[in-house]
């Protein structure tokens, strides 16, 4: 548990250090930044941020999706697999999109397979929320993942560290 919140405190520090030094190189050239579509601060995302992890918004990441566990009652819908495309990403969950209706009901376990920088994710969670999007009929889903291994974890992290470092070098 240490390792976990000594990373994630690496993880805020570091991008807090390259949010402000991005802001201070492009203050004086007279540039405005704003990072993941928005015009609040840095300071004002962390602040106001209730989640445990830091959320990465992607895009175009094809996600493979299979229900491993879908309530006591109706077994039927256990093993079934779709498509979707993830649209944010924490250590801790993250948002799929999908064109599966899911019905609305307490304790469905699913495992996410997908792909980030090359490296593959298998990992159960559960959903936790559901929206309905009435753009082009598509569901979204919240996951929070139930990791198997601390590694797993800290493999993940470190990926999505990655691409938001290689993210905020692109906003420059």
């Amino acid at each position: 548990m240490e390792y976990i919140l000594i990373i994630q405190g690496i993880f805020i520090i570091v991008l807090l250090v390259l949010y402000l030094r991005g802001e201070y190189l492009l203050n004086k050239k007279g540039d405005q930044i704003s990072l993941i579509d928005s015009e609040e601060s840095w300071e004002q995302r962390l602040n106001g941020n209730r989640r445990k992890h830091y959320r990465l918004g992607i895009e175009d990441v094809i996600c493979s999706i299979e229900i491993i566990h879908f309530g006591s009652l109706d077994n039927q819908m256990n093993n079934t697999e779709f498509e979707g495309y993830i649209d944010n990403i924490s250590a801790g969950g993250l948002k799929f999109t999908t064109k599966q209706d899911l019905p609305v009901k307490g304790n469905i376990t699913i495992e996410v397979k997908f792909q980030i920088k090359e490296k593959n994710y298998a990992i159960q969670g559960k959903i936790v929320r559901r929206e309905e999007l009435l753009e082009n009929e598509l569901y979204g889903y919240g996951v929070e993942f139930n990791h198997s291994s601390r590694s797993q974890m800290i493999n993940l992290t470190n990926t999505l560290l990655q691409l938001e470092i290689e993210t905020l070098k692109k906003a420059r």
